[in-house]
């Protein structure tokens, strides 16, 4: 990414934070258990939304240092992956016995893939994409390899996610970049 010349629209970081007032401390203060595990839950998600917060500050600024930003882009990066791993042992804590979790989240992810193929077929995003490997993400392995009907397996996830990436990179009805990015100033 030149980092000199343009930095991604604060609306597509925005859009990552979590929305921790959702979570009700106070429901578990009965039991000092289920507590800390929240607690440390709602401190990981209060944490990802503060890297979001310093990503926003730090990418606009065209002339720092362009580690600094990648940087805090290969948080954002990692992070999802992360919270998902934590999300996932909170749902075993709390003995979620249908833990469908992961066929539901993996089904979810291929349907919304599927739809997303069928009606955005044949755009293109006019730069350069280096596909990601994931299959070795925290978020693919807490969530793709633990599947219990075995139709998915993590390189799946990468190549849907790659191709949805492409998607989302191109223009929407309005011939408009999905994903803007502002130039600096010359």
């Amino acid at each position: 990414m030149g980092w000199d010349k343009h930095y991604p629209s604060e609306e597509h970081l925005i859009k990552l934070k979590m929305p921790v007032e959702n979570i009700h401390l106070e429901a578990f203060y009965d039991d000092g258990k289920f507590y800390s595990i929240i607690n440390r839950l709602y401190l990981l998600l209060r944490n990802y939304n503060t890297e979001i917060d310093i990503a926003l500050l730090h990418f606009p600024q065209s002339g720092l240092n362009t580690a600094v930003k990648k940087r805090d882009l290969d948080t954002l990066l990692f992070k999802p992956g992360f919270l998902t791993e934590n999300i996932m042992e909170v749902l075993k804590e709390f003995n979620y016995k249908e833990l469908p979790a992961h066929n539901t989240i993996a089904h979810e992810i291929q349907h919304t893939s599927e739809q997303n193929q069928a009606r955005k077929q044949g755009e293109q995003w006019t730069h350069a994409y280096t596909p990601l490997d994931m299959e070795k993400t925290a978020f693919v392995t807490s969530v793709f390899e633990r599947l219990t009907d075995g139709s998915y397996i993590p390189n799946s996830f990468t190549s849907m996610f790659n191709k949805d990436v492409i998607i989302e990179c191109g223009k929407n009805e309005n011939g408009s970049e999905k994903v803007f990015m502002i130039p600096f100033h010359s």
